[in-house]
């Protein structure tokens, strides 16, 4: 979808917003009055199923989350400003949303090393994923030649294709588009507080 669009699977955009969007979005999130929710891991899967099958007990293995949009619903304050953005981002590359599944922020705090978290795909159906990255630091987001097979949005390891097509590292107002059935995985930062993404799953 995104490749028939623009040509790649994967499309950086930088300063994707204008500075003073950026700034009081960024604004808004980083205050402390902004709500976060724990859970269990870095890909939002099924907390249930994260819990009963052990994976829990690892204790990096843990992020916070903010939903703005789901379900056809706005669920945030900061649905307005984090949906403005994503109208932004796309203005730049010259394409128009049809579609809109979720808005979804991500944060995660410092480990003592850098940690890859497990590969997924967002959606159990075809769509257009994007990265806006809040803040700069030495955490990237790794994208692979493995594709959804209509089965699981988590991997399977015995037949997962680890073969990495980009590798992309946050930069502050760094938007990223890419085909949303490409398994791609967050990784944990060593040098900052944060590591703040807004994630878009979309049709064109």
């Amino acid at each position: 979808m995104i490749k028939e669009a623009l040509g790649k699977d994967v499309v950086v955009v930088e300063d994707a917003l204008p500075k003073e969007l950026f700034k009081h979005l960024k604004n808004q999130i980083i205050d402390y009055r902004f709500p976060w929710h724990h859970v269990y891991n870095s890909a939002f899967v099924e907390q249930s199923e994260y819990i009963n099958n052990g994976k829990a007990n690892n204790i990096y293995d843990y992020s916070f989350a903010h939903i703005a949009y789901e379900n056809f619903t706005v669920t945030s304050q900061i649905y307005d400003l984090s949906y403005a953005a994503l109208l932004c981002a796309l203005s730049k590359v010259n394409l128009e949303i049809s579609r809109l599944f979720r808005i979804r922020l991500g944060m995660h705090t410092p480990s003592k090393e850098l940690m890859i978290n497990d590969p997924h795909v967002d959606n159990d159906h075809p769509h257009i994923a994007g990265l806006l990255y809040l803040n700069e630091c030495d955490a990237d987001t790794y994208f692979f030649n493995q594709r959804w097979n209509g089965k699981r949005q988590q991997y399977e390891e015995e037949d997962f294709d680890r073969e990495l097509i980009a590798q992309i590292k946050p930069k502050e107002n760094r938007f990223v588009f890419f085909d949303g059935t490409m398994y791609h995985s967050s990784s944990r930062q060593t040098n900052t507080s944060q590591r703040i993404v807004i994630n878009y799953n979309f049709e064109i």
